[in-house]
This record gives structure tokens, C-alpha cells and sequence, in this order.
């Protein structure tokens, strides 16, 4: 583990489809989405996907909790 982040107060949601394993050649184990939310909702957050490859794509996000 690399570093821990506190709780976040800022009103933020951010959620994962899995864990993010880095391996040591830079590629990850799986590709994986990080889904950003705030209180406006589902119409204004965004989804961040990674490939194993390491590259981010953004888009909309369709699900916020």
C-alpha cells in the first residue's frame, strides 16, 4: 500500500469496480472505473475507466449511490 487518504468531508463520492493493483511494469491486474458523484447527482458525475494498459478514458456516469 502506498498511501491511505483520510475520509473525504468535501460532499464527494468516489467509488470503484474493484481494487487498483499497479503492477511494477506499470500495467494494472484488471481494468477498473472510478465513478465520481456529487449532491447535483447522476446528470453532472463523471466515470473514469482504466485499462489494463494504464490508459484513463472518461465519460458519463449512470450510476451514483
Amino acid at each position: 500500500m502506498i498511501k491511505v487518504l483520510p475520509p473525504n468531508d468535501s460532499g464527494l463520492t468516489l467509488s470503484s469496480s474493484g481494487t487498483i493493483t499497479i503492477n511494477p511494469n506499470g500495467t494494472l491486474n484488471n481494468s477498473v472505473t472510478l465513478r465520481v458523484c456529487d449532491s447535483r447527482g447522476t446528470d453532472s458525475s463523471r466515470a473514469v475507466t482504466v485499462n489494463i494498459a494504464g490508459v484513463a478514458t472518461s465519460g458519463a456516469n449512470s450510476t451514483c449511490p
